[in-house]
């Protein structure tokens, strides 16, 4: 049994440790003076722009029309990350969970895949979804997490002038809170606000402002279009790749790949087949 000084003496360490971990240093003090190691996505035109891949602590959006191939892009860099032995936990809200699993199947992947989910989706709610988060990082080592997507997320309510569009600021706020804190990856799938075939930009994310502002890097996936057997425009089996914000280094780009037996290719193999993806 300790005293009541012991413990007395135990609170007072502990408070000085606490106030040594947040006094001011100069930046010398900090050991490391290196950029970590990337987490490549296993697509090279992302990875060179992002010096390795995505890092512990970045919030990631990916963006694009609706029926372009967002989730499929967040599903093969899933597959991508297995292969290098790195777990991603999924929170799929669009899609149930065994739909995604067929996904990715076809993309050829094994039952062994290092892709982790709840059983069943609780809520939307950030607090319950960070509970999540910690659940997979302590028993699996979760590194990423991938959620699809960003209009089915949910916050309380603080003040009740609260709007749609502060909530989700506070969400995406929140979200890359948890990715530092926890050293992990967010990568966050998101709407656009237009309706037309035009290429997207950061302005069209649908919500608030702060989504883009908020993130790391916003990454934008877009379908294009080519002339058909009877002159009308239709889907082709090209997209374009669009960097629109690195806050790493701030090289941005495009790039042209092509979709093929369930997966992107960054090099032309052939033609695709003319279908919804």
């Amino acid at each position: 049994i300790m005293l009541k000084s012991e413990i007395k003496k135990l609170s007072t360490d502990f408070g000085k440790e606490e106030e040594n971990d947040y006094k001011i240093i100069q930046l010398k003090e900090i050991k490391e003076t290196k950029l970590a190691k990337g987490k490549p996505t296993g697509f090279n035109f992302i990875d060179e722009k992002l010096q390795g891949g995505l890092r512990e602590g970045d919030l990631a959006i990916i963006s694009g029309l609706s029926g372009n191939g967002k989730s499929l892009l967040t599903l093969q860099m899933i597959k991508n990350y297995s292969a290098q032995k790195i777990p991603v936990l999924i929170f799929s809200f669009e899609e149930p969970i065994d739909r995604i699993k067929w996904r990715l199947s076809e993309m050829g992947a094994d039952d062994n895949i290092l892709c982790f989910t709840p059983k069943k989706l609780k809520s939307g709610h950030v607090s319950w979804l960070e509970e999540k988060i910690l659940d997979g990082i302590s028993h699996y080592g979760i590194k990423v997490i991938a959620i699809d997507n960003l209009d089915f997320l949910t916050a309380e309510r603080k003040l009740n002038s609260d709007d749609k569009w502060s909530i989700q600021s506070r969400i995406v706020a929140m979200l890359k809170r948890v990715s530092i804190e926890n050293k992990i990856t967010i990568i966050l799938n998101a709407h656009v606000k237009k309706l037309d075939n035009t290429q997207p930009k950061m302005e069209d994310l649908y919500g608030s402002g702060d989504t883009y502002k908020l993130a790391d890097f916003v990454l934008f996936i877009h379908r294009t279009r080519e002339e058909g057997v009877s002159g009308e425009k239709v889907l082709s089996n090209k997209s374009n790749l669009i960097i629109e914000k690195n806050r790493l280094n701030g090289m941005c780009g495009v790039q042209t790949i092509y979709f093929r037996d369930n997966l992107f290719h960054e090099e032309d193999i052939g033609d695709g087949w003319q279908k919804d993806v």
